[in-house]
C-alpha cells in the first residue's frame, strides 16, 4: 500500500474548489486545475476516491484530509487547523487526549471549526470583544478558552490532569 501515500500538507478553503467538480457524479479531484487520476482507498467496508496530489479522500458531500492508510495520521489531521497546529498537536492528538481525534481531519469537523474561530480571536486579542458582541454584556473580563484537555485566558494552559505543555497567547 505504499502507493497510497501523499506528502501534501496544504489545507483547502472554498476558493480552492472547482464547483463544477464538486458534483457527486464527477470523477475528478474537486481542487481547481487538478489533473491527477483519482485512486480508490479503503474506508470501512467500501472504497472511496482519493486524490494523491492533494491527499483528500472524497465522500458524498465532503472530504477528509488523508495522507496515508494510518487513520491516525497526525499530518493529515493538522491540515484542518489554520491557527496554532502546534498546540493542537500537543493538546488533542496524543492518544487519550481527545475522543474520536481521527475525525479532526474531516472537512466538516465542528471541533476544528471552533478551534480556528476561537483561537484566532484569542491570538488577535479580540476574544473579549467577540464575547461582548455575541452576549450583549459589557462586564466581561478576558474569557477563558477551553481546549481539548486544556483551558486558559491570556495563556492557554492545560488542565493539571493532562501533561501537555502550556503555550502563551498574546494578551487579550
Amino acid at each position: 500500500m505504499n502507493e497510497l501515500k501523499s506528502d501534501c500538507l496544504r489545507h483547502f478553503g472554498w476558493k480552492d474548489f472547482d464547483l463544477a467538480r464538486v458534483d457527486k457524479k464527477s470523477r475528478k479531484c474537486p481542487v481547481q486545475g487538478c489533473s491527477a487520476k483519482l485512486l480508490g482507498v479503503p474506508y470501512r467496508n467500501k472504497t472511496l476516491p482519493w486524490c494523491p496530489a492533494h491527499a483528500i479522500r472524497l465522500h458524498s458531500d465532503t472530504f477528509v484530509y488523508w495522507n496515508e492508510p494510518n487513520a491516525r495520521d497526525e499530518d493529515a489531521r493538522l491540515r484542518n487547523f489554520i491557527v496554532r497546529p502546534d498546540l493542537v498537536s500537543a493538546t488533542a492528538l496524543p492518544n487519550g487526549k481527545k475522543v474520536e481525534a481521527h475525525r479532526l481531519g474531516f472537512e466538516m469537523s465542528e471541533d476544528a471549526l471552533s478551534w480556528n474561530v476561537f483561537v484566532s480571536l484569542a491570538e488577535a486579542g479580540k476574544l473579549r470583544e467577540a464575547t461582548q458582541f455575541l452576549t450583549g454584556r459589557k462586564d466581561y473580563v478576558a474569557p477563558r478558552t477551553f481546549t481539548c484537555g486544556g483551558f486558559g485566558s491570556t495563556t492557554l494552559s492545560v488542565h493539571p490532569k493532562y501533561t501537555s505543555p502550556s503555550v502563551e497567547f498574546a494578551p487579550t
